[in-house]
């Protein structure tokens, strides 16, 4: 009879819009500790949560997750949106946002079809391009990550004659380079150790 009552209560139709810095959570959970174990599962998973992340900017959704965790549950299991409002991002964000990404602090990808910007210059780079190289980027610590996201980005501002994918394949086999070597360093420790 209570689990209908916190479902009446907390269930929404339509996504529930997040704050973009502190995790809002209804008076009812606030009510007891027993009101707030018996049915923040209900609010957590039975809901739809939007995440405004206006301007690609991954902070609201970093701090969704942590408080989310700290309830003790897994985000992944939390249905959310993400509010992009844009097509265009700052360079500086997705780098920020690749960051918390590889020290599995969110876990959604940025959108695809957006153009990233370098500062203030006309040059842009698809999101969608650069896709395989965030996808490889877990494996790899995160200075060398953000030494071949800077090589990346140098190329695209100051080299003219290198279109973004050129710049973006050359980030690739950067990474590949480093994963290599890295698998070759890994195999010569196990073959040490034996």
């Amino acid at each position: 009879m209570r689990n209908r009552i916190y479902r009446a209560a907390l269930v929404k139709d339509q996504p529930i819009r997040t704050s973009p810095y502190t995790f809002n959570s209804p008076g009812l959970l606030k009510a007891c500790r027993t009101t707030r174990s018996e049915a923040t599962a209900i609010y957590l998973l039975e809901n739809t949560f939007e995440i405004d992340a206006r301007k690609h900017d991954s902070h609201p959704l970093l701090t969704f997750n942590t408080a989310v965790t700290r309830l003790g549950f897994l985000p992944q299991a939390i249905k959310m949106n993400l509010d992009y409002r844009g097509m265009f991002a700052d360079w500086m964000d997705l780098v920020a946002w690749v960051r918390r990404l590889h020290a599995r602090k969110i876990h959604l990808k940025p959108p695809p079809g957006v153009v990233i910007r370098f500062g203030r210059g006309q040059r842009g780079i698809l999101i969608d391009d650069l896709g395989p190289l965030i996808e490889g980027l877990r494996e790899v610590s995160w200075p060398k990550v953000a030494a071949i996201l800077r090589v990346i980005e140098m190329r695209v501002l100051y080299d003219h004659d290198v279109t973004t994918s050129q710049a973006v394949e050359e980030g690739l086999d950067a990474l590949e380079d480093v994963l290599e070597s890295e698998r070759e360093a890994n195999g010569v420790r196990a073959f040490i150790e034996v």
